[in-house]
């Protein structure tokens, strides 16, 4: 996204989320930063829970998670789901590349912030809205910015065997291996009355 502005990212977003969610994106601007530094594309999470996201994806397409329950109930996340906020990410089908082989364990050693479960989840909807299809299906992202109340971490993945759908697991902290990874993010600046 070479030259993005406000307005257009906040355009598609609110028609995504009138179209998706019959909801409306209630913030003035996005502040798009100069050097996007390989973070060039932008998530709005506008609030909305965690299982509702979920069951938002199984109206649209094949979906299972391999805990029962209550995902508003099961997750933590970093970033707070009661406020409007930006989060800008590599525009990528794949998890981070560079992340390859890390824990969340030792994605918190370094202080580097990953994505949330909803987060990923918005930006499952999202890519599927606008495309058709799927992210992730060489990969799992470790949503490493998130973590259910055991400690375990969500991954999320589109399975392509014989029945074909997103799946979430848990993984344990400390699970390394190269097709787990996070997706690295960067928090936007919003309005301050927000």
């Amino acid at each position: 996204m070479e030259n993005i502005s406000s307005e257009t990212v906040l355009s598609t977003w609110n028609e995504f989320y009138k179209e998706i969610f019959g909801k409306k994106i209630d913030i003035p601007f996005v502040f798009v930063p100069e050097d996007k530094d390989y973070f060039d594309f932008p998530i709005i999470i506008i609030g909305i829970k965690i299982q509702e996201l979920y069951d938002k994806c199984k109206e649209l397409f094949s979906c299972r998670s391999l805990r029962d329950g209550d995902l508003d109930e099961m997750i933590i996340s970093s970033r707070s789901r009661e406020q409007t906020y930006v989060v800008w990410i590599r525009d990528r089908i794949e998890a981070d590349e560079e992340l390859k082989g890390l824990s969340a364990k030792d994605l918190s050693k370094r202080n580097i912030s990953g994505i949330t479960l909803e987060e990923r989840l918005i930006l499952e909807l999202n890519y599927f809205w606008r495309t058709g299809n799927h992210l992730d299906i060489k990969s799992i992202t470790l949503c490493s910015g998130s973590c259910y109340i055991d400690g375990g971490v969500p991954g999320v993945y589109y399975w392509q065997g014989c029945n074909q759908e997103l799946r979430i697991i848990w993984c344990h902290p400390e699970y390394q291996h190269f097709s787990v990874r996070s997706r690295r993010v960067k928090q936007s600046l919003l309005p301050h009355f927000l």
